[in-house]
């Protein structure tokens, strides 16, 4: 069977550099890999870097239910206040 060759991804599709979507990216990469502090400041990056409040409330959104659902991710958990 030959090796398959995976197709290239559209230029419409991919992340610019400094995007909410390159920074999300780069949050969940960070959430993988157990980097609690690098995650949240991916995430957060993503949330400054975004214009549209929509998009801003699920980055939130997805910042409280990763940071609440895995406590192994922390050293030091966050404040109650900032989740």
């Amino acid at each position: 069977m030959p090796n398959a060759i995976p197709a290239p991804i559209p230029a419409s599709a991919q992340s610019k550099p400094g995007s909410a979507a390159t920074a999300i990216g780069a949050g969940v990469v960070f959430g993988c890999e157990y980097d609690g502090e690098r995650f949240w400041g991916a995430l957060r990056r993503a949330v400054e870097v975004s214009g549209d409040p929509r998009e801003q409330a699920e980055i939130y959104a997805e910042l409280a239910l990763e940071t609440t659902k895995r406590p192994g991710i922390w050293l030091k958990s966050p404040p109650p206040g900032q989740v």
